[in-house]
């Protein structure tokens, strides 16, 4: 599979549903797509320690060749359609011709030129949000079954008599990740907390104090894109207001195994919590 570059939209309240996309035919001297770590050391006489480490975001510049004829026809394509979509999430999509990665970008400068041996040569400066990702789609439903059934979930389990299933989440990235965390009801006092899986502490909990989440209602507690959402049945508003304060707002899985763990009721076989994130790559 050849090399393939592309600006994409997906809907904001499903992630896995791609609204529209717009595919870049031509590009040259892509520059950027590998990955700079900022590191911060403390020297010794033998060893450097490393003290301190991240990826730095640094911008990705290509060139996009419009082909003749109607090279402008095509550019000015390309500038209605991200003038459509600036205020939303723009998602840089890169496929090497071996794994496809995701990054969440802004379009910083488009510099137009003029026709040169049948192409129009645009370069074009990406601004990257965040590291890329693979875009696996990995959801985690943890839930009560009651059923006996055995079910095809990330992790083989035989359900009977009220077992909490799927609960281990692992990140592979040296730094936290990002979750979306949807709470189904019903649900008293929603809570979910990540607690290490080898040490069994709790490191972060989101919890909803006065909340009775009913059958039907549910919660979004969405770290990837900031925002908490709460569908009462009939509606769907904004759910920051009814959160601990004295808790996390959002939910960020350290490196490793983590359990996840959900308040909830044998007897409310319908309630669960889907946890969904991206993996971040270098």
């Amino acid at each position: 599979m050849p090399r393939r570059f592309e600006f994409r939209i997906y809907d904001e309240t499903n992630e896995s549903l791609l609204v529209d996309s717009y595919k870049l035919d031509f590009v040259t001297v892509p520059s950027g797509l590998g990955f700079v770590q900022n590191v911060s050391v403390i020297s010794t006489d033998t060893v450097d320690y490393i003290i301190k480490q991240s990826l730095a975001r640094t911008d990705i510049k290509l060139n996009v060749e419009f082909a003749e004829p109607g090279s402008y026809l095509r550019v000015n394509s390309f500038r209605s359609w991200y003038a459509k979509y600036i205020r939303k999430k723009v998602i840089f999509y890169y496929h090497d011709g071996t794994v496809a990665r995701y990054m969440d970008c802004v379009i910083k400068k488009f510099e137009l030129s003029e026709i040169k041996d049948g192409y129009n040569t645009v370069p074009i400066t990406i601004q990257p949000l965040t590291p890329f990702y693979l875009k696996l789609d990995k959801n985690i439903i943890v839930s009560i079954q009651t059923s006996g059934k055995v079910y095809p979930y990330a992790y083989p389990y035989a359900y009977g008599g009220g077992i909490l299933s799927n609960n281990v989440l692992t990140n592979i990235y040296f730094d936290k990740i990002p979750l979306t965390v949807k709470l189904t009801g019903r649900i008293v006092n929603p809570q979910i907390s990540l607690r290490h899986k080898e040490s069994q502490e709790i490191y972060a909990t989101v919890s909803f104090p006065e909340l009775v989440l009913a059958e039907g209602s549910y919660l979004i507690i969405d770290a990837i894109n900031s925002r908490v959402l709460y569908f009462d049945g009939l509606t769907l508003t904004d759910g920051y207001n009814i959160l601990d304060h004295t808790k996390e707002t959002f939910l960020y899985a350290d490196p490793g195994d983590s359990d996840i763990v959900v308040n909830l009721d044998q007897l409310e076989t319908k309630a669960s919590a889907q946890i969904s994130y991206v993996q971040y790559v270098v």
